[in-house]
């Protein structure tokens, strides 16, 4: 089951999250044989997100992930409440297309109040 976790995000912020892939034993997964995936989508029926995390992964033995977005990024966000995931999926020749979730919850944009 993936953690759950809200995130609050202001229009045009800049935003970084780190997160740890765990087995079912809460261990951390070596992400070496591993692609990362995620994003947020106005609707869960909706085909593309609304944008795309790209996430990283930043330390294949620690099983660490990271999404790191710009201001320019979250610019054109509409404001609201909308879903979100990040999941890892195993590749190369040995992999078995095994997809683990490892985040899930909803992004929380509000609109900002000063700007430049």
């Amino acid at each position: 089951m993936p953690d759950y976790y809200d995130i609050d995000l202001i229009i045009g912020q800049s935003y970084c999250l780190r997160a740890t892939a765990k087995d079912s034993s809460n261990n951390p997964i070596d992400l070496s044989s591993y692609t990362v995936r995620g994003g947020v989508k106005y609707n869960f029926s909706d085909n593309n997100y609304a944008l795309n995390f790209n996430p990283t992964i930043y330390s294949a033995a620690s099983g660490i992930i990271e999404v790191s977005l710009s201001g320019y990024m979250t610019s054109g966000l509409k404001i609201g409440v909308f879903p979100y995931d990040i999941e890892v999926a195993q590749t190369g020749i040995m992999g078995d297309g095994n997809v683990i979730k490892i985040l899930r919850g909803s992004m929380n944009t509000w609109p900002e109040v000063s700007n430049f």
